[in-house]
């Protein structure tokens, strides 16, 4: 009390003694006749790329254009590992672990976009949307994530 802390929490409105453990523990359904509130909604349904990649592979292919993988679905274990590269400085750009759409099975890295990929890149750009694919990120042209 000496220090004026404790002079300050008294003058808090909810600084009776155990004012706080009765309104955390205070719950609003505690009441048995009243039951709780249901979801109305239905869960979301999981989203797959793979569908769609295999079906812009063939269209690709058709079209002469061959589209090779380097990367697609990560482990939360290996998003660790190449971010904390990407933080170090050795390693590419890279998504905190959690928020990477490889890790969620919806972006693809294509491991032939430069040089004579170039025809590759240009073949998506005019046809990925199509199949709900976008180049995503600035300056990775390798890089291709579904959104629908």
């Amino acid at each position: 009390m000496k220090d004026g802390s404790n002079a300050r929490r008294a003058s808090h409105p909810g600084a009776r003694r155990g004012a706080f453990r009765r309104n955390f523990s205070r719950r609003e359904n505690d009441n048995p006749s009243v039951s709780p509130p249901r979801c109305t909604q239905e869960p979301p349904k999981p989203v797959s790329a793979a569908p769609q990649f295999l079906a812009i592979m063939e269209a690709a292919r058709r079209a002469g254009v061959h589209l090779g993988v380097s990367s697609a679905f990560r482990t939360h274990a290996e998003q660790v590992r190449l971010y904390a590269l990407y933080r170090s400085g050795r390693g590419n750009k890279a998504a905190r672990p959690g928020y990477s759409n490889h890790q969620m099975g919806l972006s693809v890295d294509l491991g032939n976009t430069g040089g004579d990929g170039r025809r590759n890149v240009r073949w998506l750009k005019q046809n990925a949307a199509r199949f709900g694919f976008y180049n995503d990120v600035r300056g990775e042209p390798w890089h291709w994530t579904y959104k629908r």
